[in-house]
């Protein structure tokens, strides 16, 4: 007898943007396969290409600086949620980072609990929030985390370092946190990796190191720049960095005082990073702290050497020291400049490493990864 399809219901702000909107297009192609999909989106547009069959809600709301207003707007969109689990009827809610777990949770009590309600948790509540410590919203977000997130059926953390901070900060029930890690396509990263790239340095033969993320602070930029500058020192090399944010001038106001401004630079945001990673010579994460980076993984199915710092002390769980990759302290740019001069040196070790992280990156598979949360869904 052939199991019944099930109706899933995805709330996220929309697919663009980092790491938990990836997660959610990811999970969206492979469940589309097999389960009815109603896709819940915090405004008008979106410009993904979606398959016809899934049916996408989107909640009539827009962005704004006024205070009063984003009162008002956390109110309207769980208005709006719960009308459309009234509607929809959905057997499980999948929802990602905070602000749309907060409003799962409400929306569905409100509904008269009509579906199984799945939060997912993408970065570490402690830190993250404490980077927004000054804003009474925030507080109120942590607030409220507190009081509902053990409302939730089963909680998902994108590592085990996410979920010791749930349990320990946020007074989580352990059995309710399953950690499930995010997925790449490896397919899909193949054949965009495999596009012809135009930018000059990646047809020369002097090695580029590579780095791709946002431009703000807790990314470490700053530190892989001088890091960069001491390598810089002993070995002809370039700096490519993929991505935007707020800290793009002062990075390079510090390119230039570090006198590397010719032999660094910034690209901006790219639709399409996989054919600069599969074209560098060394990938290089500087994070001060993650909660589970995707562009790790996506490194890895581009067959990169990689070097990351030891963010939360737990990176193993994506990179194993000296098998898949190079593990150096957080803001210690001596020690990454020596890892990058040691990868530049030693051909065999950045093949050994490249090998050996395109092996590791079959674990992140899209369709291990959706087998799990199907577990967690309850499908």
């Amino acid at each position: 007898m052939l199991n019944k399809k099930k109706k899933i219901m995805l709330v996220v702000p929309s697919l663009q943007g980092g790491g938990a909107e990836r997660v959610a297009k990811n999970l969206l192609d492979n469940l589309n396969k097999t389960q009815d999909i109603i896709l819940c989106l915090f405004g008008k547009n979106h410009s993904q290409k979606l398959p016809k069959n899934i049916k996408v809600r989107c909640l009539p709301v827009k962005s704004s600086k006024n205070v009063l207003y984003t009162v008002a707007k956390f109110f309207l969109i769980i208005f709006h949620v719960r009308k459309i689990i009234k509607e929809e009827k959905p057997n499980s809610i999948l929802s990602f980072m905070d602000y749309p777990n907060i409003v799962s949770i409400i929306s569905n009590y409100l509904a008269g609990r009509k579906a199984r309600v799945n939060i997912s948790i993408h970065t570490v509540p402690e830190l993250h929030l404490k980077k927004y410590s000054n804003s009474k919203w925030n507080a109120s977000i942590s607030m409220l985390m507190k009081l509902l997130y053990n409302r939730a059926d089963k909680i998902i953390a994108v590592s085990n370092f996410i979920k010791s901070d749930l349990i320990r900060g946020y007074n989580i029930e352990e059995s309710r946190v399953m950690v499930i890690y995010n997925p790449v396509n490896i397919e899909k990263i193949d054949a965009l990796a495999s596009e012809e790239i135009s930018d000059q340095w990646f047809r020369e033969e002097v090695p580029v190191v590579i780095s791709v993320g946002r431009l703000s602070k807790e990314k470490g930029y700053d530190t892989l720049l001088r890091a960069f500058a001491i390598a810089r020192e002993k070995s002809d090399i370039r700096l490519a960095i993929l991505g935007e944010g707020e800290e793009k001038k002062s990075l390079e106001e510090l390119g230039r005082k570090l006198g590397i401004e010719r032999d660094i630079v910034f690209l901006g945001y790219k639709n399409n990073p996989y054919k600069y990673m599969k074209r560098a010579s060394i990938f290089v994460l500087s994070s001060l702290y993650e909660g589970f980076p995707n562009v790790l993984i996506e490194a890895m199915a581009c067959g990169v050497p990689l070097i990351s710092t030891m963010y939360n002390l737990c990176p193993s769980e994506i990179i194993v020291h000296e098998k898949t990759g190079l593990l150096v302290p957080v803001a210690n740019e001596k020690a990454f400049a020596e890892a990058i001069l040691r990868l530049l040196k030693d051909e065999k070790l950045r093949r050994s490493l490249a090998e050996g992280a395109r092996k590791k990156v079959a674990d992140f598979s899209i369709d291990v990864i959706a087998d799990k949360y199907k577990t967690a869904l309850g499908i």
